[in-house]
């Protein structure tokens, strides 16, 4: 079946840039929609009509679409992000409706086919997303919830990874901290291609370099791998080094009582920075410092950017990137 990638790359335009001819944009030049259309024409590419017209008429309902389970800590993370987003989508008077999050596209396409949605919230994005493919030939509101490397002219709501990566690597430059370990996500979540694990850990090399520290980058292999194990693997490899960033929930957790523990360099609290969600932090009362996401804050952004998007459809597109900022231990 052909798909509105094939467009793009048939037309040398981009898949958003498909998407705005298909929604008649007047944004889109005269010359620029004659290619897309002749590239529509040649490969036999077919609208679904029905989903498009069906999704014009107000449901006051907003779907939810999950990546599918990843299993251990992220499922948890990821019921936090849902209730935050229903709840905030209940303050504006939508329902939510949670889209299976194993038939990913596909689940979209039923859910905007069978009128049931008026936009659709995209969680857990990762690059080159099928999801993204779909929202945009369906023509229906949508918001990206993650940082995708090329969100395709659709709105984005998310952390600003790499802007909190650099403020990490200041505030342990600040300390006199220059040999640091870097405790990532798994690389389970490389694999699957969630950018924003990887322009974090590169924001963060890059930066440490630049300042002229040395940096060591740990991850488990999978998402339930053991927290403990890889910490203790990286202590008895870099037992020398005196700084630490934490950029893994399951490592956060278990870190308190482990370097409570240790006599290691690189467990001195003063020397440690996490990024986690502030639920975490606070819960937990974390002896170091953090950089802490505000997810009820980020879905309040996402559902109000989405409602925007369905009340006016045609507007720019927005991308709201947030950098929190550091707290420093009490």
């Amino acid at each position: 079946m052909v798909t509105i990638r094939d467009v793009a790359k048939a037309a040398g335009v981009s898949k958003s840039t498909v998407s705005y001819v298909l929604n008649n944009d007047p944004r889109i030049t005269a010359t620029t929609e004659a290619k897309v259309r002749r590239a529509i024409e040649e490969l036999g590419y077919s609208v679904n009509h029905a989903a498009r017209s069906l999704s014009s008429s107000r449901t006051w309902t907003i779907g939810i679409s999950v990546a599918p389970d990843a299993g251990g800590y992220y499922s948890a993370a990821a019921g936090v992000h849902m209730y935050a987003l229903a709840r905030h989508a209940s303050d504006r008077g939508y329902e939510a409706l949670f889209v299976d999050a194993a038939g990913g596209a596909r689940s979209i396409r039923e859910a905007v086919a069978s009128k049931r949605v008026d936009g659709v919230v995209v969680m857990d994005v990762s690059d080159d997303d099928p999801r993204i493919d779909m929202v945009l030939e369906l023509g229906v509101p949508a918001v990206v919830f993650g940082s995708p490397d090329d969100c395709l002219g659709l709105d984005v709501v998310d952390s600003d990874y790499e802007r909190e990566a650099v403020d990490a690597v200041r505030y342990l430059h600040e300390l006199g901290r220059h040999d640091v370990v870097l405790f990532s996500k798994p690389e389970q979540l490389v694999r699957q291609r969630m950018g924003y694990v990887t322009r974090f850990n590169d924001a963060f090399v890059r930066e440490a370099r630049r300042l002229g520290m040395r940096v060591h980058v740990e991850a488990p292999e999978q998402v339930d791998s053991d927290p403990l194990s890889v910490v203790e693997r990286a202590m008895r490899t870099y037992g020398d080094v005196n700084g630490v960033a934490l950029f893994n929930e399951p490592v956060v957790m278990a870190a308190p009582r482990l370097f409570s523990t240790s006599g290691c360099g690189m467990c001195d609290e003063r020397g440690v920075i996490a990024v986690a969600p502030r639920w975490i932090c606070l819960s937990m009362s974390l002896p170091f410092a953090t950089i802490q996401t505000d997810v009820d804050r980020l879905s309040g952004e996402v559902i109000d950017t989405l409602v925007s998007r369905i009340e006016d459809p045609g507007r720019e597109p927005v991308r709201r990137l947030v950098a929190f900022p550091v707290i420093e231990p009490r």
